[in-house]
């Protein structure tokens, strides 16, 4: 992950740490926006640490233990991208692609 020295700590929320991410991801496989557990944004928050992550599509907050938080809307957009239904596979490339439009 990024350090981000105005605080001292790594960023797990800045784009670029999701871009860094995304890379070592196969461009050609897919996850599903709907399955919380299991879609782009949990599979990140996972690989950083936090196994329990799960992640609510509509309300796109972030579950761990009992506390819930919101997640940058940024991250929202890259991981859905056009909507063409919520059963529709995603691509990490083209999540990749999106993410990069943000740096």
């Amino acid at each position: 992950m990024l350090y981000n020295e105005s605080t001292g700590k790594t960023d797990l929320f800045s784009v670029k740490s999701l871009v860094k991410w995304l890379e070592t991801k196969p461009a050609t496989d897919t996850y599903s926006y709907i399955d919380g557990g299991n879609c782009l944004i949990a599979q990140y928050l996972q690989a950083k640490g936090f196994s329990e992550a799960r992640v609510g599509p509509k309300s796109y907050c972030l579950k761990v233990g009992g506390s819930r938080g919101q997640l940058p809307t940024e991250f929202h957009d890259i991981a859905l991208g056009q909507f063409n239904g919520f059963w529709t596979r995603h691509s990490f490339g083209d999540a990749l692609r999106r993410a990069k439009e943000y740096l």
